[in-house]
């Protein structure tokens, strides 16, 4: 979050930074299974920016997976994620290959 003037094409000094960036949500799919799963941060939880709960759900799946296939995963999804159990306090997670498409 930043106190801009303009829409577009800002830039965006240090001093106008309020905020560093937090998760909203996640989605995902196991391969063999229909439905989507996902979290999505309480009203609550993002006036406060407290991603903890749902990073928490997302490295509980990270986990579990022995494959990770991605879109931009590697260069983007991944190291937020990572980041964002560090700050946590979460451990590295279990080991999983990753397939950037």
């Amino acid at each position: 979050m930043a106190f801009v003037w303009r829409y577009w094409k800002e830039y965006i000094n240090i001093d106008q930074v309020v905020s560093d960036w937090f998760c909203i949500s996640w989605a995902a799919k196991w391969l063999d299974e229909e439905g989507v799963m996902g979290d999505v941060l309480t009203p609550r939880e993002a006036i406060a920016q407290d991603d903890k709960r749902i990073m928490q759900s997302m490295y509980d799946l990270l986990n579990k997976a022995d494959i990770v296939v991605a879109h931009n995963g590697k260069k983007f999804d991944l190291p937020k994620l990572k980041l964002r159990f560090l700050i946590h306090g979460f451990p590295p997670p279990a080991p999983y290959q990753l397939i950037d498409t």
